[in-house]
């Protein structure tokens, strides 16, 4: 259905901006992390400096009077911050795993599609002949390409049908995996768009194979609209 189609292509774009604006906000937060850390240090500072003349001491006891003052003032503050950026960093990391998964999710299904689409160019490729009898009878046909066959370039001759229709229903099996594979590639991978040139593949092979329903082995109408389903993420 288009509307449901319509409808999970904008929850991806809904995800994408979300994904994008979770990103923003960490960096601004952290940003404005980092400033604060800079004022608290300075708003202790700079009194402490104000408060002994305004002078950089050489008395190591002044120094560790500012030592302690620091410590007591800053450190809190500045202890807050920092597990507030732990917590930050924890939270960019996990978005670091989830980018690394769906990548790897990504490579998982492609080489899955391209595995599946050497399968049927190969099937494509199959000669239909006939299994000889060894009494050399001239009457045998000439051997018939599957890809004419299904494209309607050339007649299916009588003899071959027993082994076209076993290669069209293997041909149905291995385009019903290849349909199957873009719907959980679709489900779950971004960005949706990628998905578009696997789906006009499957669609291609199965209007090829629509014609010739009533030879698949215990498949038929049925089965091929199932793939039609999965290639239309309807």
């Amino acid at each position: 259905m288009v509307g449901l189609d319509r409808m999970r292509a904008r929850l991806r774009r809904w995800r994408e901006a979300w994904d994008e604006a979770e990103f923003d906000g960490l960096a601004w937060i952290a940003g404005a992390l980092v400033v604060m850390a800079v004022l608290v240090v300075m708003g202790v500072a700079i009194p402490y400096w104000w408060f002994v003349g305004g002078r950089i001491s050489g008395n190591a006891t002044d120094w560790a009077q500012f030592g302690d003052y620091f410590g007591g003032v800053a450190g809190p503050l500045l202890a807050v911050f920092s597990v507030v950026g732990l917590v930050l960093a924890l939270l960019l990391q996990g978005r670091q795993i989830r980018q690394a998964e769906e990548r790897s999710i990504a490579e998982q299904h492609l080489r899955s599609l391209q595995a599946l689409s050497r399968e049927m160019e190969l099937l494509e490729a199959r000669l239909l002949t006939v299994p000889a009898t060894g009494e050399g009878n001239p009457a045998l046909p000439v051997p018939q390409s599957m890809a004419d066959v299904l494209d309607g370039l050339a007649p299916l001759h009588p003899a071959h049908r027993p082994m076209f229709r076993r290669l069209a229903t293997l041909y149905a099996q291995v385009l019903g995996e290849y349909a199957a594979t873009v719907a959980m590639y679709r489900e779950n991978v971004l960005p949706y768009w990628d998905v578009r040139t696997f789906e006009r593949r499957g669609r291609g092979w199965l209007a090829r194979l629509q014609p010739h329903a009533g030879s698949l082995e215990g498949m038929g109408v049925v089965a091929l609209a199932v793939i039609e389903h999965h290639l239309r993420g309807e």
